[in-house]
């Protein structure tokens, strides 16, 4: 059993950091290394929510993939709206016209309503920094937002990793995800696979072992 684990001082950390103009710990300038081995493989298509955005690294990737036969289009969302801010100064809307940013709370389950379906649910460390009440929360909206069949894309901290931050996220394991996202629950997980969380350098060296999972609606 994991220690018992509140995200509060989690994302008043994001909300902090995003707000100085300090550096911060997960801007690496470039989309996770494991996001940019699917869009190479052509693996998203249709509507793609990115939940937890930050800069819009990965949303910027996805929405470049090439896909004539059901192109992409991409919702990047974030809580804290100076990510959502930043995110839209880095990208250039001439260039994406398939992207669109919104500052978004995943867990209140009562403004989603806009949103629509989608494709595709991308979750790049999001949910390895929530409590076990919100997560329940945040897997009753991944089922509202995904269309049926739709394909949730987690990339989270690892049981396998050695590190341990206090107030950072909890490793998630691979027994973990057989029970929240099970057949009886709802779902298929399709593939666990070992992966990098890519840091900056200052960081865990850079990189911190995670899990991708490639989970689907039933």
């Amino acid at each position: 059993m994991q220690r018992a684990h509140s995200e509060a001082p989690l994302q008043q950390e994001y909300f902090d950091r995003y707000s100085s103009g300090a550096p911060i710990n997960w801007d690496i300038g470039r989309p996770q290394s494991a996001v940019e081995r699917l869009v190479q493989s052509g693996f998203f298509w249709g509507r793609v929510l990115d939940v937890g955005c930050g800069f819009g690294d990965n949303a910027r990737c996805i929405a470049q993939q090439s896909q004539p036969k059901s192109p992409i289009h991409v919702v990047a969302t974030d809580f804290v709206p100076k990510a959502i801010e930043m995110a839209k100064e880095r990208t250039n809307q001439s260039d994406f016209p398939n992207l669109t940013y919104m500052v978004l709370d995943a867990l209140k389950e009562d403004e989603q309503d806009d949103l629509g379906q989608f494709d595709f649910v991308l979750d790049s460390c999001l949910f390895h920094g929530l409590s076990d009440e919100n997560r329940q929360i945040y897997i009753r909206q991944l089922r509202r937002w995904l269309k049926p069949q739709g394909i949730h894309v987690q990339l989270a901290w690892s049981e396998k990793e050695t590190l341990d931050r206090p107030r950072g996220p909890r490793k998630i394991t691979k027994a973990e995800l057989q029970q929240w996202f099970s057949v009886d629950n709802g779902w298929q997980i399709q593939t666990i696979t070992d992966e990098i969380i890519d840091n900056i350098p200052a960081l865990m060296g850079g990189r911190s072992i995670a899990y991708l999972s490639i989970i689907q609606k039933l």
